[in-house]
């Protein structure tokens, strides 16, 4: 579960991820509606929002981390990547949600600008 503070937008996990049971409803806070690439030949991803994060689901994730890449050297260094926002592969997500109006209306915005591409 999460802290004690509400986060207003969150990713909305598939039901097979390996982050389920850090996320029992399946909803992890993220920074943004909008997935990033964090480098350029990476898949966009939703950063997860570490200030609304328990200290277990943070140990956890950094542990998963630490397990599974190769350049995160050492269990502090993951607990620092999760901290300063880890990228999570938007392919993880099945959705997003917000109450954060300005978030919402920043979405509504951009696809504004971008227009509809089937036209």
């Amino acid at each position: 579960m999460t802290n004690d503070k509400s986060a207003q937008t969150y990713g909305i996990l598939k039901d097979d991820t390996p982050f389920n049971q850090l996320f029992p409803e399946n909803k992890v806070p993220i920074i943004s509606l909008i997935p990033v690439p964090p480098t350029p030949e990476a898949l966009p991803c939703y950063t997860v929002d570490s200030q609304y994060l328990s200290k277990k689901q943070i140990k956890e994730l950094a542990m998963l981390l630490y397990e599974h890449r190769k350049d995160c050297t050492s269990f502090k260094m993951a607990i620092e990547v999760v901290r300063e926002g880890l990228p999570l592969n938007h392919n993880w997500f099945c959705g997003v949600e917000t109450s954060d109006a300005k978030e919402f209306f920043g979405l509504m915005h951009e696809e504004e600008f971008f227009g509809d591409e089937e036209t």
